[in-house]
């Protein structure tokens, strides 16, 4: 570029540096402007309410405080995929009545088992207001029966080339079963658009998998770059707690309070 600039060279070669630079300020107000858009349709999302069909009944494949939320919520039951047991297996959560927590034997392997909201404590309840009777939680291995919806967990982290920026995702969804219609989400997204000034990552490294090399180029988006793009947001993903995502997700399903 200098020699173009002291006529060494062609002068026509300063058209590399404006084209990349210039591109490359041109993708960064694209991402911001795509980020943007990304940014409104989950903040409406977030804010949206949501009709289930009652009694309300879901499976749910990560650990979430279950008693909490059938105390909180009139919930039929949560279906549970116990994936850290040896061997894994579901369980069924659900509020007993007074009699049916007298009977729960802690030394049986069928259950039912009683359960307080920090795991599963045999010698322990954990009481309920059940039409004004003592109740508590109790937890079936193996069950019966087909929960009509599903709280799946989200959580990951893309970027370039398949987004014009670098993504940082949390949160739930609702989804029914039968169907697979999303019913409801709440999320938590951090979005990085490309930088203003492009730094391209290329390079090549052995893929074991297909033993063999593998090369790609990408622009480089990260929150830790030199010149460091600004972060979009919806709810700012160090400020969130995944309990109380869940539990928000779950109070806009126009499910009674108990």
């Amino acid at each position: 570029m200098v020699g173009a600039l002291r006529g060494e060279v062609a002068r026509a070669w300063l058209a590399w540096p404006a084209i990349y630079y210039g591109g490359g300020y041109g993708l960064h107000l694209w991402s911001i402007h795509e980020a943007q858009l990304r940014i409104a349709t989950i903040e409406a999302d977030n804010a949206s309410t949501y009709n289930v069909r009652e009694p309300f009944s879901f499976s749910i494949d990560s650990y979430a405080p279950t008693t909490v939320f059938l105390q909180k919520f009139r919930i039929q039951a949560i279906y549970v995929g116990r994936n850290s047991a040896e061997p894994p297996f579901v369980s069924k959560d659900y509020i007993g009545d007074a009699d049916e927590c007298s009977r729960a034997d802690p030394r049986s392997n069928t259950g039912p088992w009683r359960l307080n909201r920090f795991g599963d404590h045999a010698d322990d309840t954990h009481p309920v207001g059940t039409q004004g009777k003592p109740a508590c939680v109790l937890s079936v291995p193996h069950p019966t029966g087909d929960p009509e919806y599903a709280v799946d967990r989200l959580r990951f982290t893309d970027g370039p080339p398949s987004l014009p920026y670098y993504e940082d995702l949390q949160g739930w969804r609702v989804r029914d079963r039968k169907t697979g219609v999303i019913v409801g989400s709440r999320i938590s997204r951090d979005l990085v658009p490309l930088a203003a000034v492009p730094f391209l990552f290329a390079g090549c490294g052995l893929n074991s998998g297909a033993a063999k090399y593998d090369c790609g180029a990408v622009w480089w988006t990260d929150k830790e770059m030199p010149v460091a793009p600004p972060i979009i947001n919806s709810i700012p993903a160090d400020a969130w707690d995944e309990n109380a995502l869940l539990t928000d997700l779950l109070s806009r399903s126009q499910i009674p309070l108990r």
